[in-house]
């Protein structure tokens, strides 16, 4: 009789077991669990794109590098929001400004691991974040590059303005 409580015993702590081991399978999938954010983008959804650099004015966007940018946001793959990314990426991180067709604007900010889609942050490990850091880093050389000094109070003291090609 004895021997055959620990056999009962035996065999529900390793039910006990396996429904504990399948309920952490379960978890660990359900909180690994990956998405697209923009699966469905188009170049014609988007009809400009601005850079923002803080203080700075917003700077346009080639159609070159918007092409680019689109591109690489239908490849964002994304596990899971993440409330506290601002802990990690500062107010400002390599932010743009998408003006799209419907009269909308998104916002949307690369700061790895950190995707961050209208102030909302995702965890995001994909080769194509890295690539919209890319497009971002260039734009100040770019700005440099178009911007001219001109002259200030008639002295010959110069200081630099930013004027935008349209």
């Amino acid at each position: 009789m004895v021997m055959y409580m620990y056999k009962k015993q035996k065999i529900m702590f390793i039910g006990l077991e396996i429904i504990c081991f399948i309920f952490v399978i379960v978890g660990v999938g359900i909180y690994n669990k990956s998405w697209f954010l923009f699966p469905d983008i188009q170049q014609e959804d988007v009809l400009s794109v601005e850079v923002m650099f803080g203080a700075y004015p917003n700077y346009p966007l080639t159609k070159r590098d918007q092409i680019k940018l689109v591109d690489y946001m239908r490849q964002i793959e994304v596990s899971r929001t993440k409330e506290d990314y601002r802990e990690y990426t500062g107010l400002i991180s390599k932010m743009f400004i998408l003006h799209m067709k419907e009269d909308s604007d998104i916002t949307i900010s690369a700061s790895p691991p950190f995707f961050i889609l209208d102030e909302k942050g995702y965890m995001c490990s994909c080769d194509a974040l890295f690539a919209i850091c890319g497009i971002y880093d260039n734009y100040p050389r770019i700005m440099r590059a178009v911007s001219r000094p001109i002259p200030k109070n008639n002295n010959n003291i110069f200081h630099t303005r930013l004027y935008i090609k349209t």
